[in-house]
């Protein structure tokens, strides 16, 4: 049994106003094993806290998808969003829009947490929703962040994306007005969520 390719590569763009084309950073991960059959047996994920629904609809892909959260080595998630954290400070624009989907996700979210964007950044992450319940805790170096406005964090809903439906992986590391969701069928809605501490 072996990870999806859309799980184990992943890109991070960055847009600003000064670029026609945005700058792409392409990053491929390597995680510790793959899952065998074993490993992705319902007791295998009490620690989440699922609710019985949630348990239900756990569907082995789902499984398969949490393994890969789970088994991604961290010093790789840290070594990507040194780089990415490169570029930010690196562009001449102050404002840049930075967009990522899967594993991207938690490339962006360990560059937010690091402490290491510069302060004269203004920085808004779109993200696709990821199981952020996963992300390791002990990438949360700096806490300054939290008290920065010039940095938001931003998580679309899509249609096609599974991990809506559990908000269980939805509850996150930190407690922050920073952190919101918004819907891609509604320009409108925008959902605040509140952060486990």
């Amino acid at each position: 049994m072996s990870y999806s390719v859309d799980l184990l590569k992943t890109q991070v763009k960055l847009y600003t106003k000064t670029r026609k084309r945005p700058k792409t950073l392409k990053f491929s991960f390597h995680p510790e094993k793959s899952p065998d059959l074993s490993e992705t047996l319902m007791c295998n994920f009490s620690d989440l806290k699922l609710t019985e629904e949630e348990k239900r609809n756990l569907s082995k892909y789902h499984r398969q998808e949490i393994c890969f959260y789970k088994n991604t080595p961290q010093q790789e998630i840290e070594q990507c969003s040194q780089e990415l954290i490169d570029a930010i400070n690196a562009e001449k624009s102050n404002g840049v829009i930075i967009q990522a989907g899967k594993c991207g996700t938690f490339i962006c979210l360990a560059a937010f947490y690091s402490g290491k964007i510069h302060p004269s950044k203004s920085i808004t992450f779109e993200l696709d929703l990821a199981p952020i319940a996963l992300f390791p805790k002990k990438l949360i170096r700096s806490k300054k962040c939290l008290k920065d406005n010039n940095i938001q964090v931003v998580f679309r809903f899509a249609g096609d994306n599974w991990i809506q439906d559990f908000e269980s992986l939805l509850l996150g590391p930190g407690l922050t007005d920073q952190f919101s969701f918004i819907s891609d069928t509604s320009d409108e809605e925008e959902i605040k969520f509140k952060f486990a501490a």
